[in-house]
């Protein structure tokens, strides 16, 4: 059946799209787009291509199906890149035809696509880039790519153009974005400019009461008119402008606040050519005062030796406390810096031993300053009071009298009395009575006959009452006290060696024994004895033990006493046989 020649004016030109080389393979795929069979005609359609303008065109293949819009010139790269293609529809309608256009192979990338903006979304803290439209015709996509120092990777592939990228991190750094349009060819235009987020930062200054914002400028387009800083007081309610800058600075310090408010920021950075607008990450401080100690406590403050006094100080690590000052009073003397202690913000005590100290003449009082991280004073603890004792020997004994202890949190429940003697093995100290907390006086009476080579000695100890609302149970010592008389000696003037006195043997108390000596000499001046301890006595024999002759001799004695007084005693004595 022929067709009419209305059928054959309804017939129409095929479109001949894309004619594209595939990117890793030797195939060329052409596409277009199909016509309709105006007279139910339809028989073929015709490929026909050439490898270069200098050659003519050959039947490549044909194609039995009306609605197929493609075709894949299989190896025909291996032969040419230069191909050039047409095809045409050949319809029973008298023979007629259409034929479309000629194309070669698209090589050509589309335009560049330049983002306008990367900007950080308030509420989702991600990335949001955004682009206008690429005008190439046939577009296919865009990709997207994250700028990573020197490379860019691409994340994803998109067809509309507003991008969020979902595993950004801006409140940890600036992120960097760029973009390419891809065509039906696969024909991607060129990286352009890479744009970056502003990334914010912030110091909060406590001391100062300053917030310190710094922040990255924007980076990709060719004029940045300034930064505006936005400011929330409060989770509730909207940002407002702290400030607005008009240039590029990148930093401002806020102070508009009071201590305890929680803060929100961001910048929004603008271009000055084509009024496009970046918003950086956001953050969020919270503001506080001053951290106070509630537990600026000296425990106690207790005599160790002669030349020494220990403290302890209970601490507090969640105040800002970063020093300690020590501060010392001997006796009717002002108040004086003594000490500096270092603070770690970790123990809950610190224990200091003060070594230029004489608590055996007074007695001293130590309170404690805190200074904060911002070098100020920051709290004053209480103030505590070493006991300070003296004794006074009596017909009967000794009498003790003692300072009482200050200040504990809730006093002292008893005062405890410590009596000691040394007999060359070191004290032994023992309680020997306790005493309520309002006496600090005691007799002790009734004392032994010996009193050991250091004399009898004392000190007080001290006993909190239990409830100290800090839960500790503190003690604190006196100075040590020890009772020592003068010397007392008496020589004989007499002995008998072969009778009942048989030694000359020097008899007294508060005797250093230990460096005691005493010689003893004929009337000619020859050495006869030297005795180094003179408790063994002289048993009447010379150096080299033979038996001296009945007669009078010279004795010289060099006594030290325990109060470390030394005397000199010289006399005659008879020996009787």
């Amino acid at each position: 059946m022929l067709c009419s020649s209305s059928s054959l004016s309804a017939q129409t030109f095929p479109d001949l799209r894309h004619v594209c080389a595939q990117g890793i393979g030797n195939d060329i795929n052409i596409t277009w787009s199909p016509i309709t069979d105006g007279c139910s005609g339809f028989q073929k359609i015709y490929v026909y291509g050439r490898v270069d303008a200098l050659q003519p065109f050959q039947l490549i293949d044909s194609i039995g199906t009306l609605a197929q819009n493609q075709y894949t010139h299989i190896g025909a790269k291996t032969i040419s890149t230069t191909w050039s293609y047409y095809i045409v529809y050949k319809f029973l309608c008298n023979g007629d035809s259409s034929v479309s256009r000629t194309l070669a192979i698209d090589f050509n990338q589309p335009g560049i696509s330049n983002i306008d903006s990367v900007s950080v979304d308030l509420n989702t803290g991600k990335v949001i880039v955004g682009w206008r439209p690429n005008p190439v015709p046939d577009l296919m996509a865009y990709v997207v790519w994250i700028n990573q120092g020197a490379n860019n990777l691409p994340i994803d592939t998109l067809t509309n153009t507003v991008y969020t990228d979902t595993a950004s991190n801006p409140s940890n750094a600036s992120q960097a974005y760029t973009l390419t349009a891809v065509d039906s060819c696969w024909n991607q235009s060129i990286i352009n400019t890479v744009h970056r987020t502003v990334f914010l930062q912030s110091t909060f200054d406590n001391c100062g009461k300053s917030i310190q914002l710094n922040w990255s400028a924007y980076a990709g387009w060719t004029n940045v008119s300034g930064y505006d800083v936005y400011v929330r007081n409060g989770s509730n309610g909207g940002f407002s402008i702290a400030v607005s800058n008009t240039n590029t600075q990148l930093s401002h310090s806020y102070t508009n606040f009071g201590y305890g408010d929680t803060l929100e920021f961001y910048i929004k950075a603008k271009d000055g050519t084509n009024g496009f607008t970046s918003t950086s990450n956001k953050i969020r401080i919270i503001t506080r005062a001053r951290k106070f100690s509630t537990r600026n406590y000296l425990s106690y403050a207790t005599v160790l030796d002669s030349s020494s006094i220990e403290l302890k100080l209970l601490c507090d690590p969640t105040s800002d406390t970063k020093k300690y000052l020590i501060f010392r009073k001997k006796g009717n003397d002002p108040f004086t810096k003594s000490a500096e202690l270092n603070y770690d913000g970790i123990v809950q005590e610190l224990v200091y031993t003060d070594t230029d100290v004489e608590p055996y003449l007074y007695s001293y009082q130590y309170r404690f300053i805190t200074i904060d991280i911002c070098d100020k004073d920051l709290d004053t603890s209480n103030t505590a009071k070493t006991i300070f004792l003296t004794v006074k020997g009596t017909d009967l004994g000794n009498n003790l009298e003692w300072s009482r202890y200050s200040i504990w949190d809730v006093g002292v429940n008893q005062y405890s009395v410590f009596r000691g003697f040394d007999f060359g093995a070191g004290f032994t100290w023992n309680n020997i009575t306790s005493i309520v907390n309002t006496d600090s006086i005691y007799s002790d009476n009734g004392l032994p006959l010996d009193i050991g080579i250091a004399g009898v000695c004392y000190y007080i100890e001290a006993n909190e009452q239990l409830g100290n609302q800090y839960g500790v149970q503190e003690q604190s010592q006196s100075n040590t006290v020890c009772m020592i008389d003068d010397v007392t000696i008496y020589f004989p003037n007499a002995f008998v060696p072969e009778k009942e006195n048989k030694l000359f043997l020097p008899i007294g108390a508060n005797i250093d024994y230990k460096r005691t000596n005493m010689q003893i000499y004929a009337r000619n001046g020859q050495l006869l004895k030297n005795i180094i301890d003179i408790r063994e006595g002289w048993n009447g024999t010379d150096l080299d033990n033979n038996l001296c002759q009945d007669g009078v001799y010279l004795y010289i004695c060099e006594v030290y006493g325990l109060n470390e007084r030394k005397l000199n005693f010289k006399g005659t004595l008879h020996l009787l046989r």
